[in-house]
């Protein structure tokens, strides 16, 4: 969103009734000064592979120090590492030191966990330490990227173990529980931000992980046949019964900040369409991400939601055992049965526009 928009929203949010009490100028300031939603994605993007090119430099030149021999110089170097990182971020010095210390932190990372796997322990134990590490990083760095990748770590790594208890079916049930915290999460925006400091610096990194966590696990569940033999432990049901009742409640929300009429009886009609896709919590996650991100003004969750619908709508008519003249039709109806229901909201578009006029 543009910083014009932001101040217009803004304005209008910091009146509500719920925050009244609350810092409204630090907050103000905070969110207009502050880089970490105006800082360009794509300077981001560039930190990010900057930091993976010199770690891996990074990582050779350790090993040339011969620092690798052993379990604990590799965990030393780590620790070291890790406790530069979060100097460094602690410190904000700019955006050079900044990209130094997302390397490290990608060193510090690499470095413990290959140091764990040398001495036998368990890659749920390993991902046990690094759940601890990445909320003390949540807490004590401030930095945008660590944020969001310690999200990442956090509710990606937990298929570690769900495949150490042989239980990899229960990743779309996981990708629901995700899908139920992103919504709670978006929805109570205004209580976060205006809580603390820390959760106002927090709020866009931690939201922008869960979404990607999301995205992660929903095409991990919709992938699962290609690496693991899990037929009787696939359950996807639940996860789609818990991402549609998040999609039902987001579709109300929408329609009644829109003043839409029948609000409740469209939401009803979309989910009835989307039930008998239950088994493909693909589609439905996508459709969910799609209408969240529409709903609070966040272009990578729309954009996000868009891509993984056309994939898994594609990878959805591949995998149909039918004749492609059969497909053809059946993409052909629900071609038609999008554009009927882009008609629809047009139209309810406008008629919302005459209302107001």
């Amino acid at each position: 969103m543009e910083k014009s928009k932001i101040i217009v929203f803004l304005d209008s949010l910091l009146k509500r009734p719920s925050i009244q009490n609350a810092d409204v100028d630090a907050i103000r300031d905070e969110v207009i000064n502050g880089d970490v939603l105006f800082s360009n994605i794509t300077i981001k993007i560039l930190t990010i592979l900057g930091a993976f090119i010199s770690a891996g430099f990074f990582f050779l030149f350790l090993g040339i120090a011969g620092l690798f021999n052993d379990e604990l110089g590799q965990l030393i170097s780590g620790v070291i590492s890790l406790a530069a990182a979060l100097f460094l971020f602690k410190s904000n010095k700019g955006l050079f030191w900044e990209s130094i210390g997302v390397m490290l932190s990608m060193v510090a990372h690499g470095s413990i966990f290959v140091s764990f796997l040398q001495m036998d322990l368990n890659l749920s134990v390993i991902h046990l330490v690094f759940i601890c590490i990445s909320i003390g990083l949540i807490i004590f760095a401030d930095n945008f990227i660590q944020k969001m990748s310690s999200v990442i770590i956090i509710f990606v790594g937990t298929t570690v173990w769900l495949h150490d208890f042989h239980l990899w079916g229960m990743v779309p049930v996981l990708s629901g529980f995700v899908a139920v915290a992103l919504t709670y999460y978006t929805l109570k925006e205004t209580e976060f931000i205006s809580a603390s400091r820390l959760n106002n610096i927090s709020f866009a990194p931690i939201r922008l992980g869960l979404s990607l966590s999301f995205v992660v696990l929903i095409g991990l569940g919709a992938i699962n046949w290609m690496f693991f033999d899990v037929e009787s432990y696939y359950i996807p049901y639940v996860g789609s019964i818990l991402i549609l009742g998040c999609l039902g409640y987001i579709l109300f929300k929408t329609f009644k900040k829109f003043d839409i009429q029948n609000g409740q009886l469209y939401s009803i009609v979309m989910l009835l369409l989307l039930l008998p896709l239950i088994n493909n919590p693909g589609i439905i996650g996508s459709v969910f991400l799609l209408i969240l991100g529409f709903s609070a003004g966040y272009k990578i969750d729309f954009s996000l939601g868009l891509m993984g619908l056309i994939y898994f709508i594609s990878r959805f008519y591949y995998d149909l055992d039918y004749d492609l003249l059969t497909k053809s039709y059946m993409m052909m109806g629900t071609g038609l049965l999008f554009l009927i229901a882009y008609g629809v909201f047009l139209r309810l578009e406008s008629r919302t526009k005459l209302m107001k006029s």
